[in-house]
């Protein structure tokens, strides 16, 4: 039996690989049986019933066995939690003598546990593949290939600009190419990517964020509108708020530290293109009044999370109240 342990933070990178070792096995042999599972979803004495069981002809079989979270320290949701009455189980499978099958166990986390006793037992018994995450440098290259290879004419500022509106996330990332591929445009532009692009809530949140610190009144009410219609979340809206703030806070702090714009995407792991936008837009701004924004932020986070504030109506004034030319 041969079992494959492959982690990343990439589910794209892990599909990858995956279809990689498959690929493999079916060259060998175009009767391999390939069945998937989730260790979140799926029932795992009939995962475990599978691993036992041979096929019809003695055929090589291949079990995939995705989002094994229990070998990792990630702090588990109450369903998870009740998956992880199940690592007996777990151990069967592990331990399972079939000279047929091949199993592939992945999970999308950035380490895999150190302390846990399975996790080691896992880590010891598998082939171990662990894939880093694409740097800034390869992503760029990799969306740059895949719009050639479409025929596709783009410029490498259109390609920065393109990757700054989506989440760094390879399943998006190639989503959104083969949406823009599809298009009959030969050249993609800026406009072409501002047109036919999903609005992602990061997106929405790096505008609404831009005319909050800048204390644009009438483009923060829209796009704050927008954003509810979309998420529903207003909690969460405010605590991304803060986050992006103390963002575009932290790069003029290391900017006045006279760090580079590498080196400040490094420090805080951003993309380039955001540090150097954030730059462009913000260099101007005091400090001590962007702190004062988080302050608040903070403080009304706290407000309705503890019920004080239940209104988002009397919550968007309090925003409000911060920017200036609002009385």
């Amino acid at each position: 039996m041969v079992l494959y342990l492959v982690y990343s933070v990439d589910t794209f990178l892990i599909k990858k690989q995956v279809n990689k070792i498959v690929k493999k096995e079916l060259e060998q042999n175009s009767e391999t049986e390939i069945h998937e599972y989730s260790w979140l979803d799926s029932n795992l004495n009939l995962v475990l019933q599978d691993v036992r069981t041979r096929t019809i002809f003695d055929d090589p079989k291949i079990i995939i066995l995705n989002d094994c979270y229990f070998l990792t320290d990630k702090k588990l949701s109450e369903k998870e939690k009740k998956q992880k009455d199940y690592n007996n189980q777990m151990l069967e499978i592990l331990n399972t003598n079939n000279e047929n099958l091949t199993i592939i166990f992945t999970v999308c986390y950035e380490k895999l546990s150190k302390k846990a006793k399975i996790s080691k037992e896992f880590q010891d018994k598998c082939k171990v593949i662990e894939i880093p995450e694409l740097t800034d440098k390869q992503i760029f290259e990799y969306v740059e290939k895949k719009f050639q290879s479409s025929g596709k004419e783009i410029s490498n500022k259109d390609i920065n600009y393109f990757l700054s509106q989506i989440p760094n996330d390879l399943v998006v990332i190639n989503n959104e190419i083969q949406k823009l591929s599809a298009l009959n445009n030969e050249k993609i532009t800026r406009k072409v990517i501002d047109d036919n692009l999903t609005r992602y809530a990061e997106v929405d949140i790096f505008k609404l964020s831009d005319y909050f610190i800048n204390d644009e009144v009438s483009n923060f009410i829209h796009e704050f509108k927008n954003y509810i219609d979309l998420n529903n979340d207003f909690i969460n809206l405010i605590y991304l708020l803060a986050s992006n703030i103390s963002f575009t806070r932290d790069c003029l702090i290391l900017k006045k530290q006279h760090k580079s714009e590498k080196e400040i995407a490094e420090l805080l792991k951003a993309h380039p293109y955001r540090v150097k936008m954030v730059l462009q837009k913000n260099n101007k701004l005091d400090i001590e009044a962007l702190n004062d924004k988080i302050l608040i932020l903070y403080n009304l986070n706290n407000l309705l999370v503890n019920g004080q504030l239940n209104s988002e109506i009397i919550s968007e004034i309090e925003l409000l109240k911060t920017m200036k030319g609002v009385k």
